[in-house]
């Protein structure tokens, strides 16, 4: 192969390689502040404060997915400003906290009452999120994290329901749970009647369909570059 075929050749693998990076560099979620576990559980601590629970609930939020895990546990806590506080900064999170749902769900049966609305409240605001998100059919791992979460939403919903207790919010929570819930399933069926999102389980399903197109892309290749090989 002369010079200028490997050179083609280089660039066209180069440029195969970033058109495919790109499209999953931009997908992932970005934060302008890094936070470490430390920082995260003592600003989560200072939700006891009342006077600057504001300020902090904010700073925790710019912390991104790296608060969720530590959060998640901070809705047991023995305090219960710390349980109301970290209810409303996964709910101000939106989409992202959306592995939370499970444990906002088990906090719906808090015993404090502003804890119970806060919990309903974020839940609402991170189904809302995600409803209102451009997911792809392409994306197999986001129509099942869609899927997951409106699970857990749904669970939620019968929580709230079965729930004999009675609060100042507990009518409308539930009644716009129940339309966030009918949103998510409305989107989740679009999602998953596509033809797009068929074929990308299928070729999930047939991995050995990429061995094919391995094949040809290396024929393809071959023939571009250097097509007296392929009548050797």
């Amino acid at each position: 192969m002369t010079n200028q075929g490997q050179y083609k050749l280089v660039f066209s693998i180069k440029v195969a390689f970033i058109s495919v990076s790109i499209p999953l560099l931009l997908s992932q979620p970005i934060w302008a502040k890094e936070c470490t576990q430390t920082e995260i559980r003592s600003r989560i601590e200072q939700f006891k404060d009342a006077k600057s629970a504001k300020v902090t609930v904010n700073a925790v939020v710019q912390c991104g997915e790296e608060a969720i895990a530590p959060l998640k546990q901070a809705l047991s806590d023995n305090d219960s400003a710390i349980r109301v506080n970290t209810a409303t900064t996964l709910g101000k999170m939106g989409a992202i906290a959306r592995d939370a749902t499970p444990s906002l769900s088990a906090a719906l049966g808090d015993s404090d009452e502003t804890v119970r609305t806060e919990s309903a409240s974020a839940l609402i605001q991170i189904g809302r999120a995600v409803q209102n998100q451009e997911d792809s059919p392409w994306d197999a791992e986001a129509v099942k994290n869609l899927k997951t979460l409106q699970g857990n939403v749904a669970d939620a919903l019968k929580k709230l329901e079965a729930d004999k207790r009675d609060w100042a919010s507990k009518k409308k929570d539930i009644e716009t749970l129940s339309r966030i819930n009918n949103g998510l399933q409305s989107k989740l069926n679009d999602l998953e009647e596509k033809q797009t999102y068929q074929i990308v389980q299928w070729l999930k399903s047939n991995p050995w369909v990429w061995i094919v197109f391995g094949y040809a892309g290396v024929y393809l290749s071959i023939f571009a570059f250097r097509p007296t090989l392929l009548l050797k």
